[in-house]
């Protein structure tokens, strides 16, 4: 049984690094990076056109086809890129998230990219609650009792 913890925790260790690892490396898979670019840029309030200061920003971050392929991936992104109305009503749904916008804003002040910046921020806060959880897992001989942990780190942190 102690083998198999030991596999487990492997496992749970491995899931989250990849996880942590692969925002970087794919960020095109971030169908939130234009509205995140678009709150941290209105949190700097640099610009007067938000939305496409945020294309911009994401088209320069992304390579042209990655670009293509983000905008077309679906007929709510392709409204929200074209329409300066629906762009703004998403941007009042991540006012929630203040705080992580604030990381954001200051994570580009630092690196110069807010596209950059959103996918680092969302990457480490990740890696840093699958990590926290897999500190706090539950001491009973049972693997089962990881799952909640697991599910509730893949909730909140994608």
């Amino acid at each position: 049984m102690k083998n198999f913890n030991v596999q487990i925790k492997i496992i749970y260790f491995v899931f989250f690094v990849y996880f942590s690892v692969t925002g970087p490396l794919k960020p095109f898979g971030n169908w939130d990076m234009l509205a995140y670019v678009g709150s941290a840029k209105g949190f700097l309030n640099s610009g007067m056109n938000i939305r496409e200061d945020s294309l911009v920003d994401v088209k320069h971050y992304v390579s042209i086809n990655q670009f293509q392929s983000f905008l077309q991936g679906s007929d709510y992104i392709e409204t929200v890129a074209t329409d300066d109305l629906a762009f703004k009503e998403q941007l009042q749904g991540y006012s929630v998230k203040s705080f992580y916008i604030l990381l954001i804003a200051l994570t580009s002040l630092l690196t110069g990219n807010i596209s950059f910046s959103s996918v680092i921020v969302s990457s480490l806060s990740f890696f840093i609650i699958g990590t926290t959880l897999f500190f706090m897992r539950p001491e009973s001989k049972k693997t089962s009792g990881y799952l909640p942990y697991i599910y509730f780190a893949c909730y909140v942190s994608r």
